[in-house]
């Protein structure tokens, strides 16, 4: 599994808001997505440290059953007389007696030392698992109350927007955008998964089922600036938006816009390609969860 990540200082140039109050929209919108990249990393790591508490302890009931084994094996042995095994004067027999018993008790101390490093291995993960599990809460909190300092500046901004009649500023239409396309999605912003290597990956936008073809409709109003084909994605459109916001759509066909094209919210401009299809939501060059942005029905 690939993820686009788009080189909006490449194929971009705006410079960034002069005002206190969008520059300080854009800082949190950093801290945000450094915030999601951060419980990325965190939930990977619980999720490996998950794993390993898992083999462990199946690794652990393997080794009880074979020491309950050897217990009662153990106990046979006592059962026995000794000198069965020393009645004898053969010493070849009486040399293989006593490296038999040898040869167990060496089995059972080194099962014995095993059980005890697995125990303390647990033991260890699990104190692990508690420090990330501690600091995925924290993380989830700081993101939290970020979100309200967001939409407490957000609101301020809408507010300054209505006084100079900005209507076509992508902000006016936050909370009430509809998704591109109407699929499952099968790759959430920030989640850290890559299905066909197994590597961690951030993924900065939503990644949609595309088994079967679907109209793509524009992510509110704004302006094409690019069509062209994407490495892994193929066909792939970026829309400007009023504000420095820019949407990707990428996994398309069958394009109705070209570049420079003004477009319309929920204008349809493409149709999935049947595979899968991947949207992005940036404010310059910061990735936003567009989840955030839609109606809330529309998630």
């Amino acid at each position: 599994m690939k993820f686009l990540f788009v080189l909006f200082i490449a194929v971009f140039a705006f410079a960034a808001p002069e005002k206190s109050l969008e520059t300080n929209i854009l800082q949190i919108e950093k801290d945000i997505a450094d915030a999601y990249a951060k419980m990325s990393v965190n939930n990977q790591s619980i999720a490996v440290a998950q794993k390993q508490i898992s083999d462990i302890n199946l690794n652990i009931d393997e080794k009880k059953k074979y020491l309950a084994k050897r217990m009662l094996a153990q106990k046979s042995v006592k059962s026995m007389s000794w000198f069965l095994a020393l009645d004898t004067k053969n010493k070849a027999i009486l040399d293989r007696n006593f490296k038999i018993f040898k040869n167990i008790n060496s089995s059972d101390i080194t099962a014995l030392y095993e059980y005890r490093l697995a125990l303390d291995e647990v033991k260890s993960q699990q104190q692990f698992l508690e420090g990330e599990n501690k600091k995925l809460k924290e993380l989830t909190q700081y993101l939290l109350d970020q979100e309200v300092k967001l939409k407490k500046a957000e609101q301020e901004q809408i507010a300054i927007l209505e006084k100079i009649n900005s209507i076509d500023h992508l902000l006016n239409f936050k909370g009430n955008l509809t998704l591109p396309v109407t699929t499952n999605i099968i790759e959430r912003f920030g989640s850290a998964h890559d299905r066909d290597n197994q590597y961690a990956l951030l993924v900065k936008g939503l990644v949609f089922d595309g088994k079967d073809k679907q109209v793509v409709k524009a992510f509110g109003p704004g302006k094409v600036i690019f069509r062209d084909r994407i490495p892994y994605w193929g066909d792939s459109l970026i829309i400007s938006h009023k504000g420095g916001y820019f949407s990707v759509y990428a996994g398309v066909e069958n394009a109705v816009v070209k570049i420079d094209d003004v477009v319309t919210n929920e204008q349809i401009i493409a149709q999935t390609n049947g595979q899968e299809f991947y949207f992005e939501l940036r404010h310059l060059n910061i990735p936003l969860n567009p989840l955030s942005w839609i109606r809330k029905n529309n998630d």
